[in-house]
């Protein structure tokens, strides 16, 4: 198996780890989605960024224009993003929330065979629409058929999550592929940007900032700490291979563990015969994705 593959699945686990943790932590202290995005991303910049200070990962090559590139991934995903994530998370649950987020590699591959010339393959193609028919599925469960129902039930934003984390990849690859800049410091800007760009977005819709965060802690520091390792893992991933790869297993790897953990934490409300299904055809067409790669 090669590394970027490892690599890959690592961080899809951590990441589905990290889908029941915001759960848990929004349940358990009521914060709103925007808070909960800035307390766990702000951690995560600190455990990045102690994990490569303790381990004295060298600083060269990060200079502005690195700082800039990567700031800007760090402002897509998890900056804009990460506040619509946990919404969706605190509205439809973490399995449901995960399996939207399993369109996330048709984006990416949509968007690496078009900006950055990856290589189109009719598998990947199959691959992404057995995807996309996984997020159909639950779409339609009972109660979520009518547009209001839809919308109010996070569905969409679940599924703008998703394209913002192909983007998200697509930018990643692009800017790290022959970059000498050590993951773990470049996972650091990143994961900064995006916990300030998510305080601006919180402070602009009249969060207190630091009443907020003493509520949220404990709490969603352990989402925090999972993400602190899960991004410079699925960074490295990017860096060492194409999007079309790394994108589907990570995805797979999530999916797998979101729902296992979910199903176990939560119960029933997430399992049903529909969520099988779903799971089937999304892990049958990341899968696809990945063997073709």
């Amino acid at each position: 198996m090669s590394l970027p593959i490892v690599l890959a699945l690592t961080a899809g686990v951590l990441w589905g780890l990290n889908m029941v943790a915001s759960r848990w932590g929004l349940d358990a202290t009521g914060v709103s989605s925007d808070i909960g995005a800035f307390v766990a991303i702000a951690t995560a910049t600190l455990v990045a960024a102690a994990t490569a200070w303790t381990a004295g990962v060298d600083t060269a090559g990060l200079d502005a224009g690195s700082i800039g590139r990567y700031a800007l991934i760090g402002a897509i995903a998890p900056g804009a993003s990460q506040g619509i994530f946990l919404a969706a998370i605190n509205s439809i649950g973490p399995a449901r929330t995960g399996l939207f987020i399993g369109a996330a590699p048709m984006f990416s591959v949509i968007l690496a065979m078009a900006f950055i010339g990856e290589p189109w393959r009719f598998a990947i193609i199959i691959g992404t629409l057995l995807t996309v028919a996984g997020g159909v599925i639950i779409s339609l469960e009972r109660g979520y058929t009518d547009l209001h129902g839809f919308m109010r039930r996070g569905s969409l934003l679940a599924l703008a999550t998703a394209l913002a984390f192909g983007i998200r990849d697509v930018a990643a690859r692009q800017l790290t592929v022959d970059v000498d800049v050590e993951v773990w410091w470049a996972t650091t800007v990143i994961l900064a940007s995006g916990a300030l760009t998510i305080a601006v977005i919180a402070v602009s819709r009249g969060a207190n900032l630091i009443r907020g965060t003493r509520q949220a802690l404990p709490h969603l520091a352990v989402s925090g700490v999972l993400v602190g390792f899960a991004m410079p893992i699925l960074i490295w991933a990017l860096s060492e291979g194409d999007v079309g790869i790394v994108s589907p297993m990570a995805n797979a790897a999530q999916i797998i563990s979101v729902v296992a953990l979910s199903t176990y934490v939560y119960g029933a409300r997430e399992r049903s015969p529909r969520l099988i299904v779903a799971l089937t055809l999304v892990l049958a067409g990341g899968t696809l994705i990945g063997l073709t790669g």
